[in-house]
Order: C-alpha cells, then structure tokens, then sequence
C-alpha cells in the first residue's frame, strides 16, 4: 500500500497599523513630599514662564548617574540673566530620572519658584555636579546663575518621520576653542597643532574616524584658536560660553563654523565633557583631546543622540560597543544611533512580530547583514505588545557586530561577532531617546530574550533566540532562529534546545489527483483536526482546492481568519 504525504497551508494578511502623530504632549510634576516644593510653597511666590530651554548633557563617565544643567533666560531679559533649574526628585537632575524628550532650544511651559535662600541654593547646585570630578574645584560656589525649583512642566515633542538621511549633514564645520579662564591655565601639551591633529587629522583623529563611522559620507572641518584668555563672571559652562562668544563673535572663524567646541582646563570644569541636547556648542576637559571617541559621544549629543545604556537606565552607559557609551575607547555608534544618524538602515522585508512568532510551531528565521558591512539591511525591529501603546512605541532590535568596515575597532573585545538585542523607546530619527542594550549573544548560543521596564525589571517575553554559526567566527551575516520557549525553560535554564525550522516542503508543481484518490482525500478534508493556537479548523468541501507535486505528495490552499501561517503535515494510506 503506497504512503502519501498530504501538506495543507493556511496563509493569512496581517492588518497595518495606523500611523502615531508626529506631535506628543510631555507634562511633569514635582512630587508632593520633595522638602523643597512644600517650603517654597509655603513661604515662596510662584512664577510661571514659557520659555526656551537650554539643555546640557553633564558626561562623567563614573559610578554617579551623568546629569542635565537645565536654564533658560527670562522673557525680557539679557542672557546674562540665565537661570538654572533644578528638578525635585530626580536626584539632581539625573539624566535617567528628567522629563523624557527634553531637548536643548525646546519651548516649554514652566513654573515654580526662584530659590531665595542662598544656602539652599548652593546645595541645590552641589547636587547637579558630580562629587568626584568637582573635588577641590569648588565650582558650585561660583556658579552666580539664580536657581529656579520647577514644580510643573508642559511641552510639546515634534518627532519628525525621516524616511532617509539621517541627524547630521554631510558637511560639517566647527571652531574649536583653547579656553583660559581667569587665570586657569590650560597645559603646556594643550597646543593648536596638537588638537588639530587631534581632531582635524587624518590619522586616529576624530575626523577620521567619523568618516569611518559614516561610510565616508560625513566630513568635519574647521579651525584651534587660542589660547584664549578671559574671565567670566561665572564658572557655568553657559556662562563661560557667552564670555566666549563675547569675544569671538565678530571673527570669521566664530561666524563661519557652526560648531562650537570649547576646550577648558581641569580646574573649571566639572565633567569630562558636555553637549547640548540638539545643539551645537559641546565643552571637554583638557586631558581627553586625544580622544576622538569623546568628541563622537559630546557631538552625538549635538545631533541628538542620547546614551547607549545596559538593560536599565541607572546603567546609562552601559553599552560599551557604541559611542555613546563608556568614554574613552575608540568605537563608533550602535546600530541605533547609526541609523539615527543615516549611517544604517533597518531591513523591513524582515520585520518581525512577537506574537505571530510565538504562535508558530516552528522557528521563523532572519538574516543580519553586519552592520560594519553595508548601511543596508543591518538592521530588524521585532514588534512587540507595547510597539503600539503609549506615547512614545519601544521595540526590540536585532543587529550584528562584525569586525568590519565601521565595526573594525570592535576586534578583541566581549561584543566582536556577536548578535545584538536592544530596546528602544521610539520610532523616529530624531528622538533622543536612550538605547538599552538587553543582550549580547555569541554564534552557537540560545537565549531566552527579556525585555526591560527601563527601571528595574526584566520582563519575560517567552522569546527564544538561536544563533546560528561559530563562536568567534567573522562572517558578513549571520542567520538568527525565533521561536517560542519551551515551558520547562527559563533565563535560569543551564542549556536550552535550539530553535529549529520546519522541514522544507517539497516544492510543487500542479499535477491532477487521480479520481482513485479523491474519496481518501474529500475523507481528510472533513476529518476533524486538532484544535490549538497553532490549527484551524478546516470547512468541509475544500477538496476540490488542491494541487500535487507529481510524487503523491497532494497540497491544499485553505482561507483562514488567523494572523498566521499555519502548517498542517498528514500521512495517510492510499490504494
């Protein structure tokens, strides 16, 4: 008695999801219970503005959370008004804990109250430098800026839809600035020759490696000045930027460049290095002019990049493979911030679902292009359940870490031919948000993928990711298998069972069914199956849709109401 193998698909089309508005409403509050709020609210007069922020990352690079100077200036007011604005309960206006979207020129609604006691203002300002770096500099005491407590806060985000090109044009120019302020002298080694090689030249420079990062399609020019004597009368970066300006404004260099990038002794500064959020002025400390990756990491912030942190944000720099990291080894972006900036781009044919993964039986497979290896296609977002709730969508992301091309400085380090999965919290080019890398995984290995709330928990998304390949083993890509986790396993599990793909079916050809055959097959047709989340049901009278590959091998083409391709593999006895 012959055997034949009878296959019948079910394929489905999944709905598209509507389009997220370009504009969102972000509002914050101080809490309740901050000591501050209640004292001003009870002996203080509030004030409310609407204003344009300024806003400055504060990089640290150690173990205290990098934090934001915030100040605007008063409407009717000279610059030399500027105020300061602390957060209540943010920790000093930590990075991780301050209204998300904030960026430098927004335009908010703001109110709170002016600190008019000046020894609570001056802890105030202690709390928003980093203990360690302003050790003997004593810079909270001389910054002059008044102190604003905010309580409420009110603005809009405009997250424009770049279909292509990125955050940063392709020419660009910047006057780089050798600072002495009232008297702090910069070092001896500190010379316009070395920094333009530092950063101008064609070696180990930051140009260099900028051209690297970008496919050589981005170039930064410019021009050293200085040294530069001056004495601002306050020791904030806002302030001794303006003394500059002040200065420089009427010279062809200060007017023709762009950027501003303003080199400062390590007396008077109190970070490694600042850049404004969506601006163009960045501030560094002397000692790091050598270091290209530092001014990749202050300008991103210029093209508003945020930082490239761990599964959460206490870790902010936590992925040590971008720029955007941990300072000071040469890298350049992730695959995020990459594509943030036009360096890269997401492969859509292979966008993926969670949900229709988790309901197949069997592993649904994606290609990564290295993304050191071509801007295209390096790249795949999984949707995932909160892809389209909240304000602001978060995805999953794969790419792949070769040590090629722009990724070549990745060799012999923990990241170098690895998979990499991130979480995001957006959708658009230009929103500074931070990319949370939740795992790195190694050709050969299976992971359980978690999630991440951002704060504290990892969150079970019943996820499975192979990798197929040689550990250690440099490849242009990299197949990954998807698939659903066994329920005996866990991120505690020793060893997990790779994903695997269905068998491939046989490739067909339309053929006629002998009429012999017709009354076995019409019997399976109506025979009932199997009903789970991986079967449907199959209506009686299908038989006639059918089509045979010449081997005894018959397929059926059935509709269904899933959204999902199901798969249904029946021997049965035939005369």
């Amino acid at each position: 008695m012959a055997r034949s193998m009878f296959l019948i698909a079910a394929v489905c089309i999944a709905s598209v999801a509507a389009e997220r508005p370009e504009v969102r409403i972000v509002t914050w509050k101080a809490p309740a219970g901050d000591p501050h709020i209640r004292r001003l609210q009870q002996n203080g007069n509030p004030t409310s503005y609407t204003v344009e922020l300024l806003v400055v990352k504060q990089d640290t690079f150690g173990p205290e959370p990098p934090r934001i100077d915030v100040s605007f200036v008063p409407p009717g007011h000279d610059k030399s008004d500027m105020i300061q604005v602390t957060f209540p309960g943010t920790g000093g206006n930590a990075g991780r804990n301050m209204p998300h979207g904030l960026m430098d020129g927004t335009t908010v609604n703001i109110s709170g109250f002016v600190e008019e006691d000046a020894e609570a203002a001056e802890q105030l300002k202690a709390e928003i430098h980093d203990s360690a770096l302003s050790n003997g500099l004593a810079l909270q005491n001389s910054d002059k800026r008044p102190v604003f407590v905010a309580d409420n806060l009110r603005f809009e985000v405009n997250d424009r839809r770049l279909s292509h090109g990125g955050n940063v044009a392709a020419q660009n120019t910047g006057i780089v600035v050798l600072y002495q302020p009232c008297g702090n002298k910069l070092g001896a080694d500190i010379t316009v020759d070395r920094v333009t090689n530092a950063i101008f030249g064609q070696t180990n420079s930051f140009q260099q490696v900028m051209d690297t990062c970008s496919r050589g399609t981005v170039s930064f020019t410019g021009k050293v000045v200085g040294p530069i004597d001056g004495c601002p009368s306050s020791t904030d970066v806002w302030t001794t930027y303006l003394k500059i300006e002040e200065q420089l404004k009427s010279t062809t260099d200060w007017q023709q460049n762009k950027y501003k990038m303003i080199i400062l002794p390590r007396a008077w500064i109190s970070s490694v290095g600042l850049g404004t959020v969506g601006g163009s002025v960045s501030w560094y400390r002397e000692s790091y002019v050598a270091s290209p990756q530092l001014f990749l990491h202050e300008l991103g912030h210029n093209f508003q990049l945020h930082h490239a942190g761990g599964p959460f944000a206490s870790d902010e720099y936590g992925d040590t493979s971008s720029a955007m990291g941990y300072c000071c080894t040469t890298r350049c972006y992730n695959f995020l911030h990459s594509w943030q900036l036009g360096f890269a781009e997401y492969d859509s044919s292979q966008e993926v679902t969670l949900s229709k993964v988790l309901s197949k039986p069997s592993a649904t497979k994606v290609t990564l292009t290295g993304l050191g290896v071509q801007k295209e296609n390096s790249g795949v977002k999984i949707i995932t359940g909160s892809s389209s709730s909240g304000a602001v969508p978060s995805y999953l992301v794969l790419s792949y870490r070769a040590v090629k091309g722009l990724d070549k400085y990745l060799a012999g380090t923990t990241t170098a031919n690895k998979v990499q999965v991130h979480h995001w919290d957006g959708d658009s080019r230009t929103q500074a948000s931070m990319t949370h890398l939740v795992h790195t995984v190694d050709k050969g290995s299976s992971v359980i993928v978690e999630d991440t709330d951002r704060t504290s928990r990892r969150l079970s998304t019943g996820l499975k990711m192979t990798v197929l390949g040689t550990k250690g083993e440099t490849t242009d890509t990299v197949e990954v298998l998807l698939c659903s986790k066994l329920s005996s396993e866990s991120s505690y599990s020793w060893s997990l069972k790779p994903c695997e793909l269905a068998p491939e079916a046989t490739t067909a050809t339309t053929t006629t069914i002998p009429p012999k055959y017709m009354s076995v097959v019409d019997a399976m047709v109506t025979a009932p199956f199997q009903k789970s989340s991986d079967y449907v049901e199959l209506p009686e009278g299908v038989g006639s849709h059918y089509y045979g590959d010449g081997t005894g091998e018959v397929h059926f083409i059935v509709a269904c109401t899933a959204a999902a391709s199901v798969r249904f593999d029946m021997e049965v006895n035939t005369p």
